[in-house]
């Protein structure tokens, strides 16, 4: 059977929504869809919306990791983003100059994966399949 049911939206917090667009549209290149005070969104195919919780710690220190990586598998969400080989590396680049915490880019089963963490200790993966 076929759903006809549509992801729209991610939900997800943050405590300082300015680090957070300096992250995902300052570092990653995603395109804000949405600012309030209350909340940042941004496309990623469907809508990864931020809301404002100042009250809220981050989550991890450490990079969540997916059965099979190596790594202590911490307990956070993991966002894959696909890129081209040529993304991957500038935006290794732009996190690498912004000082965030990230993992050079590793070639697995055909395709180039690094992993960041966001401000909020989200792990976000960018992968690149190697053609």
């Amino acid at each position: 059977m076929q759903s006809s049911l549509t992801a729209t939206h991610i939900y997800s917090y943050s405590n300082d929504l300015a680090a957070t667009r300096a992250f995902y549209e300052g570092l990653l290149g995603l395109p804000v869809t949405g600012q309030l005070d209350s909340f940042v969104e941004f496309n990623l195919g469907v809508t990864y919306a931020f809301l404002f919780a100042p009250e809220m710690e981050p989550k991890a220190t450490s990079f969540s990791t997916l059965p099979g990586w190596p790594g202590d598998g911490a307990q956070a969400a993991l966002c894959s983003i696909h890129c081209t080989p040529e993304q991957l590396h500038a935006v290794r680049a732009a996190l690498q100059s912004a000082g965030a915490k990230f993992t050079d880019p590793e070639l697995r089963d055909g395709a180039w994966e690094m992993r960041a963490l966001d401000p909020m200790g989200n792990t976000v993966e960018l992968y690149a399949i190697e053609t």
